[in-house]
């Protein structure tokens, strides 16, 4: 049976992107790295728990991916996952630094830089702080979940990666990955208060 190709738009624009690059247009690979930008950070912030620290590991996610990405292989992955796994490495080389453990309670509001999704110009402050208490709320929550869960659960969240994809990024069978959100999602469930 063929496999099937689960790649979108998205991926096709980062493929023609990598193509030009490979054919000599050097600004190609500026606005590949560009389209990744914000959601690499995001994640990094929310991992790191530290906007300077976010910073320091996404700058580095972006310098390895630049100068590795003449040995990026279309056959083995699509970009996104390629560039997410240079993130998380970055990110848990940076935990380690600093030694610090990625996520924790305030992971989710203790920066000033929403997750680009979140991006919204219309609420009223009435609706912003409640939408700040209930992110404090989740954030509280995922800070509960065991270390592997949380990162599943950030990237599944932040990354817009499918779960294969999530797979690859922290080298663990797919079978794993969702097990780690089933999981996750079940405890969340539990510390809202839901039925399983």
């Amino acid at each position: 049976m063929a496999e099937v190709s689960h790649s979108g738009p998205d991926d096709r624009l980062d493929t023609d992107l990598i193509r030009l690059w490979r054919g000599g247009h050097e600004s190609a690979l500026e606005d590949l790295l560009r389209r990744y930008q914000a959601r690499i950070f995001s994640f990094l912030c929310r991992m790191l728990r530290n906007r300077h620290d976010a910073e320091d590991a996404a700058q580095e996610a972006f310098i390895r991916a630049a100068t590795k990405l003449h040995r990026f292989d279309e056959a083995k992955g699509t970009f996104k996952s390629w560039m997410f796994q240079i993130a998380y490495r970055e990110g848990l080389r940076m935990a380690k630094k600093r030694r610090r453990l990625p996520i924790g309670e305030s992971a989710w509001t203790e920066h000033d830089v929403p997750a680009p999704e979140a991006v919204d110009p219309g609420p009223s402050p009435g609706r912003q702080l409640e939408e700040q208490e209930t992110a404090a709320r989740v954030a509280q929550a995922v800070a509960t979940l065991p270390e592997a869960e949380k990162q599943v659960v950030l990237l599944r969240t932040y990354s817009g990666l499918r779960f294969r994809e999530i797979a690859e990024v922290m080298k663990t069978p797919l079978n794993t990955t969702l097990g780690r959100m089933h999981n996750a999602s079940q405890r969340l469930r539990k510390w809202f208060g839901e039925a399983p």
